[in-house]
């Protein structure tokens, strides 16, 4: 494998990928998994948690639904607010409530309508007290364990190589920590 020609890896990630197989700590296989997670992230961005939780198992679509079902009536407020303090127009708001997916989820209709994505949105949302993350929302809910939220977070940060390896227990912190330093890679 010629990992120069890999696009997608900084040089730092290069390295040390480079130092890790010729050593043996990872294989080509477990290096070749990461590019594709790599290629997707690069390619779609990275998973939203809900989504992230349902591909593994730890919850249904149902239950992500639940969600966005209780807090619909609040994001929908905090729209209204939206179009009184002028950010986004009557006929904005209008698109976003024809939306099917307004009546469910009124955060994937306003990203239906390219006015705003789920990210800002939620960013937007965030020092709101009375809505709940939801992380916060199914550990309350008895829905997850706080151990799985806490390792779904840990796995939707993961953007590069080392987070990577680290994530998923392939190579010990102290090793890459060394192969830092050796390599002056600081």
């Amino acid at each position: 494998m010629d990992i120069e020609k890999i696009e997608c890896l900084t040089e730092r990630e290069k390295k040390i990928a480079r130092r890790l197989l010729d050593d043996g700590s990872i294989t080509t296989g477990e290096f070749r998994e990461f590019l594709v997670k790599r290629e997707k992230i690069d390619t779609v961005g990275k998973m939203h948690l809900g989504d992230l939780l349902i591909k593994d198992g730890h919850i249904t679509r149902e239950t992500l639904d639940d969600f966005f079902t209780e807090n619909n009536r609040l994001y929908l407020d905090l729209l209204g607010q939206m179009v009184d303090g002028g950010y986004i127009s009557k006929e904005q708001y209008a698109t976003i409530l024809k939306d099917k997916a307004s009546k469910l989820n009124v955060v994937a209709a306003l990203e239906n309508s390219k006015i705003m994505t789920r990210e800002n949105f939620i960013r937007l949302c965030a020092n709101r007290m009375d809505l709940f993350k939801l992380g916060e929302w199914l550990v309350m809910r008895k829905k997850i364990e706080p151990e799985i939220l806490k390792r779904a977070l840990a796995e939707q940060h993961v953007n590069n190589l080392e987070d990577y390896l680290l994530h998923h227990d392939m190579v010990a912190k102290e090793r890459i920590a060394e192969l830092v330093d050796v390599m002056g890679l600081h």
